[in-house]
């Protein structure tokens, strides 16, 4: 008889049960996510089952996103057409980056449980590269819990969870390998570089179709979004990772949900990083703070009375510690919104209120003109038609007897299935179809809540010979 191991019970001594001990992960009503536990630390007495009970546990809440982009947009030129998401509340949410899904003609999600259900974009930011996403069908899902990415410290263990080349649900472990990385560090795109960041450095392994994925602490909460590589998608650099912190995107969720973007404030002042020579010269008492050196006349900054000289070391309760601590700070103030602002002026403390603007290069898009009335969906929210000799050599198609799909509904029950446009429809149940009679008389004779059956044929490469590149499969879902 084998002799088992004993399990150690702990919470605190093993990492990975320390997930499933926590009764403290909390969601406020209404609230966009969960918070993760308070106070459980993680142990020091790490196995390797305990990184794989804890990715067991994470798995779940991670989903893939597949993107058909819009008529005009290049594969690659606007980001991946693959990425990475995960779930923050059990009706739907899903967080990603705004690369992953900016240009976007038709989203999907992939579950672990295989699957694929449309999404919609509710609000996203370039500037820091969040996105919203909101899934309408299946609901409750296994959330993700969000840390405190303030707490993390380089040297700590880490775990990424994404789909790198499209291989799903990928697990990697790594550590913290540094914090308080900009853009300019890890030489973004000049159009990405603008933004606002304050990376998380790991190397835990990042590729591209990672992006929009979670990075967890050994507590199972999410504390980063894996965003990018160092240097450019030709010049991909081992080893080197970098994480939206959490923190940032808590502050800018409430906003995508309510206004679909994040609309920015405005203090007024140019500013720049402390050197050591500075601080002395403006006898500031360490490097923490951003030197103003031009305020815009009748800005808030200019009636609060803040002069070119003054360092500003907390902004609405919140620390500064380098200029860009404070441009994103005063981003997300507040247009309309009285705040505090403390500054030193040749050493000496001062504090003044001041009520930030609109951001002048804030322009919110004008509404969309009202839809046009929906049609009356079909039955199976597909349309067909019989292929013909010229439309089939146009499309590289072989001549096969069945029903082309023209055109779909983006979340129809048969594209949940994984039907596709072009799919050749060849059979529905035991009804072999050679007119749009036969669909039609196939389709009512199934009624409402009925399991419907397709026999498919898909090309997988067009051109001379294709029948040698032809797969058959069965797709099913019920009518609706």
């Amino acid at each position: 008889m084998r002799h088992r191991r004993p399990r150690i019970l702990s919470c605190a001594a093993v990492t990975a049960l320390a997930l499933a001990c926590s009764l403290q992960a909390r969601a406020a009503p209404d609230s966009l996510y969960t918070e993760g536990g308070r106070g459980l630390e993680a142990g020091d007495r790490l196995t390797p089952q305990s990184f794989v009970r804890l990715a067991e546990r994470l798995v779940p809440a991670v989903v893939g996103i597949e993107v058909r982009l819009g008529r005009g947009v290049a594969p690659g030129a606007a980001g991946p057409a693959i990425g990475t998401g995960f779930i923050i509340r059990k009706d739907g949410y899903i967080i990603t980056n705004n690369h992953v899904v900016e240009h976007a003609e038709e989203i999907r999600v992939r579950l672990a449980d295989e699957r694929r259900l449309a999404a919609r974009v509710v609000g996203a930011d370039a500037l820091t590269d969040i996105a919203l996403l909101k899934v309408t069908d299946a609901a409750p899902f296994q959330v993700a819990p969000l840390g405190d990415s303030d707490r993390l410290r380089p040297g700590e263990f880490v775990i990424a969870i994404g789909n790198p080349f499209g291989l799903e649900h990928s697990v990697t472990l790594g550590i913290v390998s540094a914090k308080g990385r900009r853009g300019a560090d890890i030489r973004l795109r000049e159009e990405q570089a603008q933004g606002y960041f304050d990376f998380i450095q790991t190397d835990a392994a990042i590729n591209r179709g990672n992006s929009g994925g979670p990075l967890f602490n050994l507590r199972g909460e999410v504390v980063g979004i894996n965003t990018a590589m160092l240097g450019s998608n030709q010049a991909q650099a081992p080893g080197i990772g970098f994480s939206i912190p959490i923190n940032m995107a808590k502050l800018l969720l409430p906003l995508l949900r309510e206004h679909g973007r994040v609309p920015r404030s405005w203090i007024g002042i140019n500013i720049q990083t402390l050197t050591p020579t500075l601080a002395q010269g403006f006898k500031a008492p360490s490097l923490d703070g951003a030197l103003v050196n031009r305020v815009i006349p009748a800005s808030p900054a200019a009636r609060a009375g803040l002069d070119v000289g003054d360092v500003i070391v907390e902004l609405d309760g919140r620390k500064v510690h380098r200029a860009d601590d404070l441009r994103w700070l005063a981003s997300i103030a507040g247009a309309g919104r009285r705040v505090s602002v403390t500054a030193l002026r040749l050493g000496k403390p001062m504090k003044v209120m001041l009520t930030p603007l609109p951001h002048p290069d804030d322009r919110p898009s004008p509404p969309p003109s009202p839809p046009a009335p929906a049609p009356a969906p079909s039955p199976l929210g597909i349309e067909v038609a019989v292929i013909t000799q010229p439309v089939a050599r146009r499309l590289g198609l072989c001549p096969v007897e069945g029903l082309m799909v023209s055109a779909y509904e983006p979340n129809a029950p048969a594209v949940e299935a994984g039907l596709q446009r072009y799919d050749l429809v060849l059979r529905v149940g035991e009804v072999t179809l050679r007119t749009l009679n036969d669909y039609a008389r196939a389709v009512r004779a199934a009624k409402r809540g009925d399991i419907i059956r397709l026999l498919v044929a898909r090309y997988t490469r067009p051109g001379p010979g294709c029948e040698d590149h032809v797969s058959y499969l069965w797709v099913a879902f019920a009518k609706r």
